[in-house]
């Protein structure tokens, strides 16, 4: 049995004032099969506000509840993956209205069918709320609903984006992450990235997320790399490979020097001997789902050998990224250069990396630098 929806309304007999919202479950305890549950939503209690005001138009807010009850039920729906996702009609025209006049002349160097599937993202996000005259902590309750964590930042950003376009300037303001806390960061030790190295079978694909993980490198830009970017141990970062093979700019649009490990200078030069075909073929692969399959096998989770935190161990390919800038961190190295190195701004660095650059390695090594400097100075 699905959820439903029942309402009760108001009633002198019951003395009910009223209109109530139960939400019938299923229970396998209950001696009927089933449980009820008051809901608990804004669009009640405006509807029951409607109500107070006009008591003598009953009919007319029974309505209202009835179409209530069927939005609830679709988004109930639309929360178990079931069906088409619900949104307001007018809203994919304002959301091609927007495209037309703004994507397109204002935006030209990104992907044109990524950009539009995010941005239609975004606008699907708010179901059946209207995008023009939705209330913002309307808006903020029903991105909330659904999304968390990345999905929700990217959902958060282009509407933003959208508001201002149609003069809601002020609004795209209040629009904010539910949870604006510190990012947690995934990455791993030296030793634990060994560790996951060696779940990955096939020798190729230990060759790109070396150079991912030793480089700080996203994967369209290794993609894009040239055998002449390599000067010494810096690589020149300038363009990246699309998953339809177009050659674009980097993420920020700039060219950027990043430092290669020692360890990464040995699979740079075995990606360079590839060939293009081979190359080609392994810009199909999902590289989050190898990174993580090889963690879920390195870090199980489970038993008394086994603590729940190794879930924190289970990297996508993008957190390959952490792990270069903290090394470099625990290497004593700046956070400007480290921001440098990796194509962000020292902000979006102090957000994420502030917590690793005085750990007491890093204290240790910065105390055994100055030492050693200070001797020389000596002499």
């Amino acid at each position: 049995m699905k959820p439903a929806y029942i309402i009760k309304k108001p009633s002198v007999k019951d003395g009910r004032r009223t209109f109530q919202f139960l939400k019938r479950t299923p229970d396998a305890q209950s001696a009927c099969g089933y449980r009820y549950a008051k809901v608990k939503d804004e669009r009640i209690d405006a509807l029951n506000k409607a109500y107070a005001e006009a008591p003598d138009k009953l009919s007319e807010v029974t309505k209202q509840a009835e179409a209530l009850r069927a939005a609830l039920y679709a988004e109930a729906k639309h929360d178990r993956g079931e069906g088409e996702a619900v949104f307001h009609s007018d809203n994919l025209k304002l959301l091609d209205k927007f495209w037309k006049k703004y994507v397109l002349t204002k935006r030209p160097h990104i992907d044109a069918n990524t950009a539009f599937c995010e941005y239609r993202r975004a606008v699907e996000a708010l179901g059946q709320l209207p995008l023009l005259t939705a209330p913002i902590p309307e808006m903020q309750r029903q991105i909330g609903r659904n999304l968390r964590g990345n999905s929700q930042r990217r959902v958060i950003l282009r509407l933003r984006t959208i508001l201002r376009f149609f003069k809601r300037e002020e609004d795209a303001k209040l629009l904010v992450l539910d949870h604006e806390d510190e990012p947690k960061v995934a990455y791993l030790s030296r030793a634990d990235y060994l560790l996951m190295r060696s779940r990955v079978k096939k020798h190729e694909h230990r060759v790109v997320l070396d150079c991912l993980v030793y480089m700080g490198m996203r994967t369209g830009e290794l993609f894009a790399s040239k055998k002449e970017d390599l000067i010494g141990q810096t690589l020149l970062v300038r363009w990246q490979i699309s998953r339809n093979l177009e050659q674009r700019g980097t993420k920020n649009r700039k060219t950027r020097k990043t430092y290669v490990f020692d360890e990464g200078l040995t699979a740079l030069t075995e990606w360079y001997a590839l060939s293009e075909a081979a190359k080609t073929k392994l810009r199909n692969r999902q590289w989050s789902v190898v990174v993580k399959s090889a963690c879920r096998r390195s870090f199980p989770i489970g038993g008394k050998d086994n603590p729940p935190e190794n879930r924190d161990k289970w990297l996508c390919a993008h957190d390959l990224r952490h792990c270069f800038a903290i090394w470099l961190l625990e290497e004593n190295i700046s956070l400007h250069n480290v921001a440098r190195c990796i194509g962000d701004s020292v902000s979006v660095c102090e957000k994420h990396y502030t917590g690793f650059i005085l750990t007491d390695d890093a204290m240790d090594k910065m105390v055994s630098s100055i030492k050693g400097n200070s001797a020389r100075a000596a002499s």
